[in-house]
């Protein structure tokens, strides 16, 4: 049995693997809470320490035990219980092995999708993922103790899955639910799965991708921002190059992410984004600020390792390539720690603000789309909304009304 010493050793020698690991104190706590209640379940289900197992651990999350709390809350009960196993064997949790039988179903048929928009559609691997991740919580939550069927896909459902569980959604993240759904809907009635029917009817009101404004900074914010890195950390001085990455280049996460010491061309000032949402890699000049900030890093703070990749982890993995979602994480840190509005999450609107000052310093849209990687000029033409600033030499004085 999981007795009250052995749980509280166990937490103790978790907490000081998570403290080696560099983990913040705020997760350490989590983490440790998260693990006394995966320890009581095991009491309750009289498992041994050996049973400690890819399978206990799928059995405790199919249990329905962690799913009461919220979804962000499950999801660091998830990395709680994978890295005590870490701890436990050394080796990282495999997700499939807690898979039941619709879980396969889901993934095999998303597998297939994707497939399907790599080879026939052309899609880039970040567009893929996010319809692979859009369709299964909708799935999961559509058929939960069924087997998948696209057949059972009906306007109604699409429309309560609507107004309950992605209520909370702006219509344009609605709308891109919509789109990958109706994306999935056609590759299943071109394989005769479901009725081609369903796509004609309307599931949601139209969007118009330019009837809103991109949000932006104002330079001032921009940076108060760049203040906040310690560049007295290693984590800081990479993190600034990162940060460059965005306000001077104008890239995506994933194209960060995929820098490479290959791409850049020291001698000409440039760099290569090889690995891009068009397919199609572009050469760019590389601004000063951006320039020394990377050359720093690269002299002084990056870690050693055999990878090729730029920006790489100091802790969980210290030598491997940062992913999107690590690359992500380095820009929300600098947000909180600035104050910055905690509606505002994301890395786009650091390329939103890159383009609105291409814009009104005097670039045309043909080069903003060029530098931010956009297949068409219409693309660029949303960030002319948002250089307000222009609109002052198309506006004319008030006419002055007298009184006799």
């Amino acid at each position: 049995m999981v007795g009250h010493d052995y749980a509280s050793a166990q937490m103790a020698a978790f907490e000081l693997f998570l403290e080696r690991e560099e983990y913040s104190k705020n997760t350490i706590n989590k983490y440790t809470f998260y693990l006394c209640r995966f320890l009581k379940w095991l009491n309750e289900q009289s498992m041994i320490e050996r049973m400690i197992t890819e399978e206990s651990i799928g059995s405790y999350f199919e249990s329905g035990k962690p799913t009461q709390s919220s979804r962000p809350d499950f999801k660091s009960n998830q990395a709680a219980i994978y890295q005590y196993y870490r701890y436990k064997t050394g080796c990282q949790y495999r997700h499939s092995a807690s898979k039941n039988s619709l879980k396969k179903s889901i993934d095999s048929e998303l597998r297939n999708y994707d497939q399907y928009l790599d080879d026939v559609c052309g899609f880039a691997e970040t567009t893929r993922i996010s319809h692979f991740n859009t369709l299964e919580r909708f799935f999961i939550w559509l058929f939960k103790d069924h087997e998948f069927a696209a057949g059972s896909i009906t306007i109604p459902i699409v429309q309560q899955y609507l107004s309950t569980e992605i209520k909370h959604l702006q219509p344009v993240s609605k709308n891109s639910f919509i789109s990958k759904l109706r994306s999935f809907l056609r590759y299943q009635a071109f394989k005769g799965k479901c009725d081609p029917g369903i796509l004609a009817m309307p599931f949601t009101a139209p969007v118009y991708k330019l009837a809103g404004v991109p949000a932006t900074f104002e330079t001032e914010e921009l940076e108060h921002i760049r203040a906040t890195y310690d560049l007295n950390k290693p984590t800081g001085v990479r993190d600034l190059a990162i940060f460059f990455c965005f306000t001077e280049l104008g890239l995506r996460a994933s194209e960060v992410a995929n820098l490479s010491l290959d791409d850049f061309n020291w001698h000409k000032g440039t760099v290569i984004i090889r690995k891009t949402k068009t397919h199609q890699p572009r050469i760019m000049p590389l601004p000063q600020r951006c320039g020394e900030a990377i050359y720093v890093y690269l002299k002084m703070a990056r870690p050693e390792s055999l990878s090729r990749t730029i920006f790489l982890r100091f802790a969980h993995r210290r030598g491997d390539a940062m992913g999107r979602e690590q690359i992500r994480g380095t820009i929300r840190r600098a947000y909180a720690r600035a104050g910055i509005n905690s509606a505002i999450t994301g890395t786009h609107i650091l390329r939103h603000t890159k383009a609105k000052s291409m814009y009104e310093n005097g670039s045309s849209l043909k080069v903003i789309a060029d530098v931010l990687g956009h297949d068409s000029i219409d693309t660029a033409v949303i960030y002319t909304k948002a250089a307000t600033s222009n609109l002052q030499c198309v506006t004319c004085p008030w006419i002055e009304v007298t009184h006799d």
